[in-house]
């Protein structure tokens, strides 16, 4: 019996990347308004061109919904999309490993990820 077979579309890529993120409650709520809404400010354990794993230090539910954001080299705009908290772990007193999976990226955004991450992450 073989356990730990990786399921993945894309590779992970162990980097750390500030991210930002809130809660939304549908696809049409779509904005970073800091004075609707709480905006959390994290970073990245590892990215691919599907997901990412980040740290926090509050425990997302899973499939909560999670507008995030964060910086692309070579884009002129920071990357914003939409992921789905797949699982959360909690790391004891260093917070929670929170799996993300991006629900509405474009290809263009796939592409540019799959170029920055295929370039061994160098951000």
């Amino acid at each position: 019996m073989q356990y730990g077979i990786e399921k993945r579309a894309y590779p992970r890529i162990e980097m750390r990347v500030p991210i930002k993120y809130r809660l939304i409650a549908s696809l049409n709520d779509l904005d970073f308004d800091p004075v609707v809404e709480e905006i959390f400010e994290r970073n990245t354990i590892n990215m691919s061109a599907g997901g990412a794993c980040i740290h926090t230090d509050e425990a997302l539910e899973p499939d909560s919904i999670l507008l995030i954001m964060f910086e692309v080299p070579g884009m002129r705009t920071p990357m914003k999309t939409v992921a789905r908290v797949i699982w959360c772990r909690e790391e004891g007193a260093a917070g929670f490993h929170v799996g993300l999976q991006y629900i509405s990226m474009t290809e263009e955004q796939i592409d540019r990820l799959k170029e920055r991450l295929s370039a061994g992450g160098a951000w």
